[in-house]
């Protein structure tokens, strides 16, 4: 069952300001929860009943008995994720043990999170457009362009064109070529990314699918996309450097390649060893 605390956390700065004060409550008191129907609910946190719908509806749960599920099942037994991301910070004088043990807790929290953001259908939406598409043009920006290099990559050793360049005139310009029958791919993690959004307009304009990486929650980028592919918003969007974001997006790429080698997983192989054998001839 998804983690409805969590989900709830990862959008929370983002929801409306009815929806956030019935949000808030959920998120801080679970065990008043247990007890309170949606009306109940409503006037304790000083929200409606309507926006509480519209909260389930964002959240994609089938109503709000199942989302006051999720979230009583998850509080049982859960320790804050969440606190390693917000209490470690580099400072002079910490030792390379420390930065290790923090780094890994990071990184394990954060990808226990991917499981409360990803729908399996969004994976398999995602595939399917990779897959049929034409032409696929791949874009981001610092660190999600080396998720897009990545994934520009994968997809060019199994035999599908995907194109990645780091030149924002050269993405408008390819941007202008696409047509229905083509893909784009746009990677942000904060969603908000200026030449990423000016890119993926340009090729929506001219008939292309789309999909989109960004973190969880409501962003210019996600409103764009017609499959959302989601990362866990762990990282603050002014940071040292892009670390945990990177490595969720990495990861994401990862399961999305998985899943498309596992619809043809004989012809793929063919092509991974033809580009192995090339390569290393």
């Amino acid at each position: 069952m998804k983690n409805g605390s969590e989900i709830i956390k990862q959008v929370l700065n983002d929801l409306p300001r009815a929806e956030k004060k019935a949000a808030s409550f959920i998120v801080n008191n679970p065990d008043k929860l247990k007890t309170m129907n949606i009306s109940q609910l409503a006037e304790a946190s000083g929200s409606s009943t309507a926006a509480i719908v519209r909260l389930c509806r964002r959240l994609e749960f089938d109503g709000f008995q199942q989302m006051k599920l999720s979230v009583i099942i998850n509080s049982l037994n859960t320790t804050d994720e969440r606190s390693s991301f917000d209490n470690f910070k580099i400072e002079k004088g910490v030792s390379v043990k420390n930065i290790i043990d923090s780094s890994i807790e990071k990184i394990h929290n954060a990808v226990n999170l991917v499981p409360t953001v990803l729908h399996d259908n969004s994976i398999e939406e995602a595939a399917e457009l990779i897959t049929k598409s034409r032409h696929i043009q791949i874009f981001g920006m610092g660190a999600s362009g080396l998720a897009a290099l990545d994934l520009m990559q994968k997809l060019q050793r199994i035999g599908i064109q995907a194109y990645y360049y780091p030149d924002i005139d050269m993405q408008l310009t390819m941007a202008c070529n696409l047509g229905k029958d083509d893909l784009f791919m746009g990677i942000s993690y904060s969603g908000r990314n200026q030449n990423v959004l000016k890119v993926l307009s340009q090729a929506l304009k001219k008939g292309s699918k789309s999909i989109t990486l960004t973190r969880f929650g409501n962003s210019k980028l996600s409103e764009l996309g017609d499959v959302k592919l989601f990362v866990p918003s762990v990282e603050p969007l002014i940071r040292e450097a892009a670390t945990i974001s990177r490595i969720t997006q990495l990861f994401i790429i990862d399961i999305l390649f998985s899943y498309i080698i596992s619809i043809n997983p004989v012809d793929i192989k063919k092509n991974l060893k033809e580009t192995w054998d090339i390569i290393h001839d």
